[in-house]
């Protein structure tokens, strides 16, 4: 994770983070993200390539913005595989929890839980879990999850 072509990806990442026109590459781009944190062990390296101020920064304006993604599936997805991340970092590494970036990031998140949107979107959810569309499971799933964390 340490290798210069990670901290290169993540960085074209962030510049084209809301970029529809790079949406297939940014979001196989974290699906590969994801595939790294996942299936190996969490390392200071893969802690420094996402405890990242500028990518933090975007991930916080999306939420700041959510209301205007709500049909852009392969960015909602991307920011729940993003979001599991940040998770298993908290899951993980209790010594992290009280990082400024990532206190930014759990402070941005809450604000959109209590916001006005999201409390509109409970009304609307589905009996069942599995029948989450991506704004729900992200929102309903992922969120939550993360405030636990």
């Amino acid at each position: 994770m340490k290798h210069k072509l990670f901290i290169i990806l993540r960085d074209y990442l962030i510049k084209f983070f809301f970029d529809q026109e790079q949406n297939d590459l940014v979001n196989n781009s974290y699906i590969l993200f994801y595939n790294i944190c996942y299936g190996n062990v969490l390392t200071d390296e893969n802690i420094q390539l996402f405890v990242y101020k500028f990518l933090i920064d975007e991930i916080c304006l999306f939420y700041e913005k959510i209301e205007k993604y709500v049909d852009e599936t392969k960015l909602i997805e991307a920011n729940d595989r993003l979001l599991k991340i940040y998770q298993k970092i908290q899951m993980f590494r209790f010594d992290l929890q009280e990082n400024s970036i990532l206190e930014i990031l759990f402070i941005t998140i809450a604000k959109c839980i209590v916001s006005n949107f999201f409390i509109k979107k409970t009304g609307n959810l589905p009996k069942m879990m599995s029948q989450l569309n991506p704004i729900d499971n992200l929102l309903f799933d992922s969120c939550i999850e993360f405030m636990y964390w």
